[in-house]
């Protein structure tokens, strides 16, 4: 029973991966002319 309900919580959980791989560009903070105090550079990307 319990190596069923391991199965069952490990099938599960490798199941609901989903590769999330945004553009990049779109998780910078936006451009301002009023100096928000933000800061936001890309390395490698």
């Amino acid at each position: 029973m319990k190596r069923l309900i391991l199965l069952g919580l490990a099938a599960g959980l490798l199941t609901q991966c989903r590769k999330n791989n945004p553009d990049p560009v779109s998780a910078l903070p936006p451009e301002t002319q009023t100096g928000a105090n933000t800061f936001g550079c890309l390395v490698n990307g």
